[in-house]
């Protein structure tokens, strides 16, 4: 993710991954029990973490100016996190 993306850039990715996490929780679902409860809390993780973006984008909203750069630098690098966490889920899944 290099380069400075906009709000409307964020919010989008954002709906994506939150599309392709309710994806895995539907997955999740139809797992044998045993596994459900180590798969569901994969997801929840995966969850929390959009959730936390989801916050600092409202942030960058109410104050666009005031601290841009480092919040901007510290959404990208949860987005890192959040694809790696998701690309570790998949396995789980494939």
């Amino acid at each position: 993710m290099a380069g400075k993306k906009s709000l409307e850039e964020l919010k989008s990715q954002l709906n994506g991954w939150k599309a392709k996490i309710d994806d895995l929780h539907q997955q999740a679902a139809g797992v044998k029990p045993e596994m459900q409860a180590k798969y569901l809390d994969m997801v929840d993780g995966l969850k929390q973490k959009i959730q936390t973006l989801h916050l600092f984008v409202k942030d960058l909203e109410k104050d666009k100016e005031a601290g841009w750069e480092k919040v901007m630098s510290d959404v990208e690098k949860m987005m890192t996190d959040l694809d790696e966490g998701y690309r570790n889920a998949l396995v789980y899944f494939s």
